[in-house]
């Protein structure tokens, strides 16, 4: 009898400081971080082909978009980038290999739940 009221007046106050709730969405935070290199896109296959300076197939920048239309820009050079701070959440990311004009030489989309510090992983350029 005592452990059942004791049971039942745990489970009435742990919402209440806050510590059962553990089923909501985090809320908090969140950046990315990433690496990447650049290929012929004439290459059979990317995973084996050599990497290529980003200059010599005129990749200047490397961005980071989400669906939410924030980006962030990195000097292609660089080979790896972290975001800024945004708001936790899963979403759908442009990474995008952008020529000194600013158009898109070669592109992926991925979808990744971020939260906290989230790797979003290696990317690799086809480039003509």
């Amino acid at each position: 009898m005592r452990s059942k009221f004791f049971a039942n007046l745990l489970l009435g106050v742990l919402p209440l400081l806050g510590l059962g709730a553990g089923c909501g969405q985090y809320q908090g935070g969140a950046t990315a971080y990433l690496t990447w290199h650049v290929v012929n896109a004439s290459d059979p296959d990317p995973l084996t082909a050599p990497a290529r300076d980003c200059a010599a197939k005129g990749v200047e920048w490397v961005r980071v978009q989400l669906a939410t239309g924030t980006l962030f820009d990195f000097p292609c050079t660089a080979y790896s980038g972290e975001t800024g701070s945004f708001t936790a959440g899963t979403y759908s990311i442009d990474v995008i290999a952008l020529g000194a004009t600013g158009a898109a030489l070669s592109a992926q989309r991925i979808t990744s739940e971020v939260f906290g510090r989230t790797n979003l992983g290696h990317f690799i350029f086809q480039v003509r």
